[in-house]
């Protein structure tokens, strides 16, 4: 009997702890989504980067090496209200292969918010504005940082 008692108490253990993880599991996030399309055609297009670098930091450095995407997730400095993002892309027309750089920098607010006692403050990003850029043209889709949004921002390339 006393056995049993000792493994029920350790199972309740063992299962309040996973409920608290599942709890304490935000639903924020500080991750961008952009969608890179033709300028004039709203068609989905491929853009082909040498890197894309986050400066504000002692120095750049490169977040994406070396790829095409037609979207993409970046994440935004949880410590600041700004991120700059520098595109290092190859553009190619018919008869030319050259390098383009664009900026892109936003701005967006970060709210503390408590989840409860033992979890923690959890971060709040929110308000996605973008402050500068030099790309063709782009358009905020959604505002909000949440997992479930599928494009922060549409890239007119």
């Amino acid at each position: 009997m006393r056995k049993r008692i000792i493994i029920s108490i350790f199972t309740l253990f063992i299962v309040s702890a996973c409920v608290d993880d599942e709890l304490c599991a935000g639903k924020g996030t500080n991750e961008i989504k952009l969608l890179f399309v033709e300028s004039g055609t709203e068609t989905r297009i491929e853009v082909a980067l040498d890197s894309i670098a986050v400066s504000g930091r002692p120095e750049h450095y490169p977040v994406i090496a070396d790829t095409t995407v037609s979207a993409l997730t970046l994440t935004v400095d949880p410590a600041r209200t700004l991120t700059q993002f520098i595109f290092y892309a190859k553009h190619k027309t018919d008869t030319v292969l050259y390098g383009r750089i664009d900026t892109l920098i936003l701005s967006y607010e970060v709210t503390p918010k408590l989840i409860s006692v033992q979890c923690g403050p959890e971060l709040i990003f929110s308000d996605l504005n973008v402050f500068k850029f030099t790309f063709d043209s782009l358009q905020i889709i959604e505002s909000h940082f949440l997992p479930e949004v599928e494009t922060n921002l549409k890239i007119y390339y």
